[in-house]
């Protein structure tokens, strides 16, 4: 399975989904995360449909800030949303009886966005469930 993460800042842009296309054709892809798209409602919706990939799942932005995309095809499996935030989306993915967890994570440069992430985060028990122990990194 490969997966493609990338901060995009900004869907919106015009050479956005030209450019995003060939890079997709360069390097296949079966999950794609994008953060900071800057999109959000019906205009994301659209952005994402025109990428090619069968399910997705957004968390979108606010305003002008943050936004998060997971893009994914059909073959790796049944997916299953088990939690998501502003700043992140938690997945559980399975197929031929095997489990994976798999958490995207973007990180606000600011302060004061990103203060709680790990403790929302461990409320949610993203990081139990993957067999990690969550702690800040501080």
């Amino acid at each position: 399975m490969n997966c493609l993460l990338l901060n995009c800042r900004g869907a919106n842009k015009p050479n956005f989904r030209r450019s995003f296309r060939y890079n997709l054709k360069k390097w296949k892809t079966d999950i794609l995360a994008l953060f900071e798209t800057h999109a959000g409602g019906d205009r994301a919706g659209r952005i994402c449909q025109g990428l090619g990939f069968a399910k997705l799942f957004r968390v979108d932005a606010i305003g002008q800030s943050g936004g998060l995309w997971l893009l994914r095809r059909e073959e790796i499996g049944e997916v299953s949303v088990v939690s998501s935030a502003e700043q992140y989306i938690h997945v559980e993915i399975e197929k031929d009886g095997e489990t994976m967890n798999l958490i995207v994570v973007y990180a606000a440069p600011t302060v004061s966005r990103r203060s709680g992430l790990w403790e929302q985060g461990t409320a949610e028990g993203c990081y139990t469930k993957c067999g990690g122990t969550a702690h800040s990194g501080r």
